[in-house]
């Protein structure tokens, strides 16, 4: 937490970031900071409750971006940070431990308001070139120099990134290693959300059959199914199905595992196996396909449809806030309750 900063501490923490980056930073009183008037962002206070939260128990992680203006620092990044310092200091409880000066990372002055519209809209969309494998690697290289915390914790570092869009890097780089899926990742034969399903779906089938992972190895296990993946003999949606592990005997499956060329959807409906899931997981599924239907299909085309709609959202809530405090209240009383981490929910179940 940056607090009363003398000059010598500052010199040290000017130091400290000269060491790791090669450009200018300066600790700049915060009142010297303006809001960019360009800046397209409409909300500034959204998260501010955790950033202030970051600020104070882990400080400046990263410097704002800003150009000199006079005796002034004119931000291109970094707003929402500024404005949860600046909120931090109102607060009664922080007035002990003002945030007074900000570490700021200096550049030159955009040429005219087009340049730098442009340059606010890149370094707030962070890192806006970025593929997938960039952001995974970034991410779980990050995640592992802090010694591998609580995901739903650490995702909280990350402005642009969800918490799934964490857990689905680090679940994949934590289990494949790189030179499996570099490759694919980079061509696009394979997604990230491909790949996270699979983990699930191995870590699944040891659950359930782990003579047949035995008997397998779990590593060609690994490697052959990704080859199914890759020549689009299974499917994210199939393996998210799990119906498959629950309901074919191990000698099924070994004859799924042996042979490339068969198709999981396909090999279920010789089996005869539904693909229904009857389960809490297979629910949670039909749950966050509902979110999807409702955030983008469900559009009246006329004011009766529009009225009818109201009704059956209007039911469809009441009943969710019933299941809601039914839910809240078996708190304590599950088998496992006691190895869930308060605070954590490590969900790894993807409802969307």
């Amino acid at each position: 937490m940056l607090q009363q900063l003398e000059k010598a501490e500052n010199e040290v923490i000017i130091s400290s970031y000269r060491e790791k980056m090669d450009y200018t930073v300066v600790m700049v009183p915060i009142n010297k900071i303006v809001p960019n008037p360009l800046n397209p962002r409409k909300n500034e206070g959204l998260r501010t409750d955790e950033m202030q939260e970051i600020l104070d128990k882990r400080g400046w992680e990263e410097p704002l971006t800003a150009y000199e203006k006079g005796t002034r620092y004119v931000l291109l990044a970094g707003h929402r940070r500024t404005f949860a310092a600046r909120d931090f200091n109102k607060k009664k409880e922080n007035q002990h431990k003002l945030i007074t000066h900000i570490p700021v990372y200096v550049v030159d002055a955009p040429a005219n308001e087009q340049e730098e519209l442009d340059r606010i809209a890149s370094l707030q969309s962070g890192r806006v070139n970025w593929s997938q494998l960039d952001w995974a690697k970034y991410v779980y290289q990050k995640w592992e120099s802090w010694g591998k915390p609580p995901i739903r914790s650490f995702a909280k570092h990350f402005e642009s990134l969800s918490y799934n869009q964490v857990r689905m890097y680090i679940t994949v780089l934590d289990y494949y290693p790189m030179k499996e899926i570099e490759n694919d990742l980079e061509k696009e034969d394979v997604s990230m959300g491909t790949l996270e399903a699979l983990v699930d779906w191995i870590r699944q089938l040891q659950n359930v059959h782990p003579a047949v992972v035995k008997e397998f190895d779990e590593n060609l296990i690994r490697k052959q199914m990704l080859k199914k993946v890759k020549n689009k003999k299974v499917k994210r949606d199939i393996l998210r199905n799990k119906e498959f592990i629950k309901q074919a005997t191990p000698e099924q499956i070994g004859d799924f595992l042996s042979d490339p060329e068969l198709v999981l959807e396909d090999y279920m409906d010789s089996l005869g196996i539904s693909k229904k899931s009857t389960d809490f997981n297979g629910s949670l599924i039909k749950l966050g396909k509902t979110k999807g239907f409702l955030e983008k299909e469900f559009k009246p085309k006329n004011e009766k449809e529009r009225l009818s709609g109201i009704a059956k959202l209007t039911e469809l809530v009441e009943q969710a806030q019933f299941t809601l405090k039914r839910l809240e209240a078996q708190k304590g009383t599950l088998p496992g309750a006691e190895n869930i981490e308060v605070g954590t929910n490590e969900l790894t179940t993807t409802t969307n």
